[in-house]
């Protein structure tokens, strides 16, 4: 260690990080938009629980069934996720 430290301060020694991944764009830009799509289901899924729970009658069995729908969707995409 104290050898690249000393190599360093001659300058003797460079590092250089590349922080271009042209090749990655798209796959980049494909889990952005499935994270985002993932963080809204969930916000969907929570609140249609939350309603549910504190509604009567049809409207507590309308966001039931949006919760399910929801679930069932946010496991579909999180088992894409990579």
């Amino acid at each position: 260690m104290n050898r690249l430290a000393e190599g360093l301060r001659e300058n003797d020694l460079s590092l250089s990080v590349d922080l271009q991944r042209d090749e990655d764009s798209p796959k980049a830009h494909q889990r952005i938009r499935l994270g985002i799509l993932i963080g809204m289901l969930l916000v969907v899924f929570l609140a249609c629980v939350g309603f549910a729970a504190a509604a009567e009658g049809a409207g507590s069995v309308a966001l039931s069934a949006v919760a399910l729908v929801t679930g069932f969707e946010l496991f579909w995409f999180v088992s894409r996720f990579d």
